[in-house]
C-alpha cells in the first residue's frame, strides 16, 4: 500500500510539474505577443491551442484559425489624405475619419493578415466604392459585393484577397495572401463587441 501511495504522490506531483511548465511556456509566448500593443487589444490562447485577438478599441474579436501566430502590430493613423486612393470620389473620402491597423505576420507590404478599421461620420455605399475601383488601375482585378451571413461584403482579389464591410459606425477592410483565410476569418470573428 505504501509503495501505491509513493507512486501516485509522484505521478500527480509530475502532472502539476508538466502543467505548470506548460503554463510558464504559453505565458512567456502570450507576454512577447502582446509587449508591444496597446492597452485595449490581447493575444489570448484558447484551451484548444487557438488564438484570439480582442481589439477593444476598433470593436472586434477575431479567431485565428492557426496553430501559429507570428508578429501582432497595431497603429494608428491619423493623416488618412496619404492614403486615400486618388481614384475615389470626394464624397467617399470625405466619410472617413480616421484609421487604425492590425497586422499579423511581419509588418510588410503583404503581410499574413492584415485588418484596417476606419471610422466613418456615416454610411458608406459599397457599390459606389466598387465603381470607383472599376475605374481604377484595380479594373482588372476580379471583384464584387457578395453576401456572408448578414454582411455585405466588397470582395477584391488580385493575389491578394481584401474584403471590405461596414458595421455600424466602423468599416473594416480585411486583406491576406491566403485563399480563403479573409473569408474564414469574417466568419468566425465577431464583429461589433
Amino acid at each position: 500500500m505504501n509503495k501505491k501511495l509513493i507512486i501516485f504522490i509522484i505521478l500527480i506531483s509530475l502532472l502539476i510539474a508538466g502543467g505548470i511548465f506548460w503554463w510558464w511556456q504559453s505565458g512567456e509566448e502570450l507576454r512577447e505577443l502582446n509587449k508591444n500593443l496597446p492597452e485595449g487589444i490581447r493575444v489570448i490562447k484558447t484551451f484548444s491551442g487557438e488564438y484570439e485577438i480582442i481589439n477593444k478599441k476598433d470593436d472586434y474579436k477575431i479567431n485565428w484559425p492557426k496553430k501559429k501566430l507570428g508578429n501582432v502590430f497595431y497603429e494608428e493613423i491619423q493623416d488618412l489624405e496619404e492614403i486615400m486612393p486618388p481614384y475615389f470620389p470626394e464624397e467617399i473620402k470625405n466619410l472617413f475619419i480616421s484609421r487604425t491597423d492590425l497586422v499579423l505576420g511581419e509588418y510588410s507590404i503583404l503581410p499574413e493578415l492584415r485588418i484596417d478599421c476606419f471610422n466613418l461620420k456615416n454610411n458608406i455605399d459599397l457599390r459606389k466604392i466598387l465603381e470607383a475601383l472599376k475605374k481604377s488601375p484595380f479594373a482588372n482585378k476580379k471583384m464584387g459585393l457578395e453576401k456572408i451571413g448578414d454582411i455585405e461584403v466588397l470582395i477584391v482579389k488580385d493575389g491578394q484577397e481584401n474584403y471590405s464591410f461596414q458595421i455600424n459606425s466602423k468599416f473594416y477592410n480585411i486583406a491576406c495572401e491566403e485563399e480563403n483565410l479573409c473569408e474564414n476569418i469574417l466568419k468566425t470573428s465577431k464583429w461589433s463587441l
